[in-house]
């Protein structure tokens, strides 16, 4: 049986309401896996005795694992190439900037360094960009906003 990811509310709640345990610890569950990624269920405190064979038995923290990461040569842009759990492939960018960079109505710029993150919202692509593999110029999928958290 293919592990869920925790991440997917709909089913999570689900599994808690058929097993008799309260959903509303899926928030605290949520929240201690995105502080500690690597944690097994064992280590989330205050939850029901029967929750933990139940996450054991069907859920993981996370679902998706990082393939590759490609920086820019002056290293202002970073390309993350993500594994999802049902063998696809999307990329995320983070583009790093300084915004005080510039003047803006003649004026320097108010600001500082910040970072963009851009999220592919679809697995492959027709664009067929010279840059990206032949194999991925198919789309495969697009993701709703439920879809890109779950992932």
């Amino acid at each position: 049986m293919t592990l869920r990811s925790i991440f997917d509310g709909e089913i999570i709640r689900t599994e808690f309401d058929k097993a008799g345990i309260n959903s509303h610890f899926v928030h605290s569950i949520w929240k201690y896996v995105i502080e500690n990624p690597n944690c097994e269920w064992e280590e989330i405190p205050s939850l029901p005795s029967a929750a933990y064979p139940l996450l054991r038995s069907k859920f993981k923290p996370l679902t998706s694992t990082l393939h590759s990461v490609t920086n820019s040569t002056d290293h202002v842009t970073t390309k993350l190439l993500i594994n999802l759990q049902n063998g696809g492939f999307v990329e995320t960018v983070i583009m790093r900037y300084d915004s005080r960079l510039g003047k803006y109505a003649g004026k320097p710029r108010p600001g500082g360094l910040r970072s963009t993150l851009c999220i592919s919202s679809q697995v492959g692509c027709k664009m067929g960009c010279k840059f990206v593999p032949p194999e991925q110029w198919d789309l495969k999928a697009i993701f709703l906003p439920v879809k890109l958290w779950n992932n």
